[in-house]
């Protein structure tokens, strides 16, 4: 199903045109934006089997909107056994100073 090579680029002006379209539509507070570190990442993508990333959105218990990652597998099953990544930095507060996207 997966090869862990498929081709995700966009060009910086259509990712900015996909984001503040989703951006103008959002509710003011709203989280923008997630920060996950290389090193969560690179947790999911270093176990076995794993070829991809699958990011699910999500709900806090709070209500606030999150994002959970999952390893994902030739199959295009998640990786559920092992490492899951949750409680990204959002934006706001914390934002990239040059706003580019």
């Amino acid at each position: 199903m997966f090869t862990g090579k498929e081709d995700h680029k966009v060009s910086f002006k259509k990712a900015r045109v996909l984001v503040r379209a989703y951006q103008r539509n959002k509710a003011k507070k709203e989280v923008t934006a997630l920060y996950y570190s290389k090193d969560a990442i690179g947790k999911i993508l270093r176990q076995k089997g794993c070829i991809g990333l699958r990011i699910y959105y999500a709900k806090k218990t709070t209500g606030a909107n999150t994002l959970v990652i999952t390893g994902v597998d030739e199959k295009g099953n998640d990786i559920i056994t092992g490492y899951i990544a949750d409680i990204g930095f959002p934006c706001p507060p914390f934002c990239p100073p040059d706003k580019n996207l």
